[in-house]
């Protein structure tokens, strides 16, 4: 007697397929296609700063090595020459120039008079009697006159805690242009600083050279060393280097 073979019953899963999957892929491709062209499209027309030509200009200077101009050892006068400033003959000193790495001593006389060494009339006379005379010493990091001597509250113009990043700020918009620290550190040796920002942000600002003789104006703006080409609203000099900027 033959047996039947009866094959086994398999139930068949519904399909997952759905009918409109191919249609959403599609449609999802036509609309990243036409997002691009969007894109491309606005980016073709982008418009050009008016001052392009100045922004690529200054662009350009930032690899130029800052220095002094080219005619500066040439100069008849200081730019910080104040006009009825009499000359001074400073005599018998023992005079450090700073030359030969620091090591140059020379026993002499010593002549003040806008930069040029010319004896007319009557010059006051300063008798060294073999004291010591050397170059002013540079403070490369100082506060003075935006931390005002005596310290008060009121004075106290170091740091600006309005924000983490505040490159805009200036020391030399709060500085104190009668505070009693300039004529101490004179005293000291002490011509010129470098007036900084505090170190409450990450940021603080920018800094200034000063010096710190009196000045005529008794303005911050003419102990300036060097303003910057920018600072008036004047643009840089194409024949001169850029000058120094410092911002802490």
């Amino acid at each position: 007697m033959e047996k039947a073979i009866i094959t086994p019953y398999i139930q068949q899963r519904p399909s997952t397929k759905r009918p409109y999957s191919s249609l959403r892929t599609i449609l999802a491709l036509s609309l990243l296609v036409v997002s691009f062209r969007t894109l491309d499209t606005k980016s073709s027309f982008a418009k050009v700063p008016i001052n392009a030509p100045q922004i690529i200009q200054k662009c350009s200077t930032l690899n130029v090595i800052p220095g002094p101009p080219q005619d500066f050892d040439s100069r008849k006068e200081s730019d910080r020459y104040v006009p009825g400033t009499n000359p001074t003959l400073i005599k018998n000193a023992t005079i450090w120039t700073g030359n030969v790495k620091g090591l140059e001593i020379i026993l002499g006389d010593l002549l003040l008079d806008k930069g040029m060494i010319q004896a007319v009339g009557e010059i006051p006379v300063i008798d060294a009697n073999g004291s010591w005379l050397s170059p002013g010493i540079v403070d490369l990091h100082s506060h003075l006159g935006d931390q005002s001597s005596p310290k008060l509250s009121g004075s106290a113009d170091t740091n600006s805690r309005k924000g983490l990043v505040q490159p805009w700020l200036r020391s030399l918009d709060s500085l104190n242009t009668h505070d009693n620290a300039y004529q101490l550190s004179i005293a000291g040796g002490v011509t010129t600083a470098v007036i900084l920002p505090g170190s409450a942000n990450a940021i603080g600002g920018q800094a200034f050279v000063i010096k710190l003789r009196p000045t005529k104006e008794r303005s911050s703006s003419s102990m300036l060393l060097e303003p910057p080409f920018t600072f008036n609203g004047t643009g840089i000099e194409e024949v001169q280097p850029p000058r120094w900027r410092q911002l802490k």
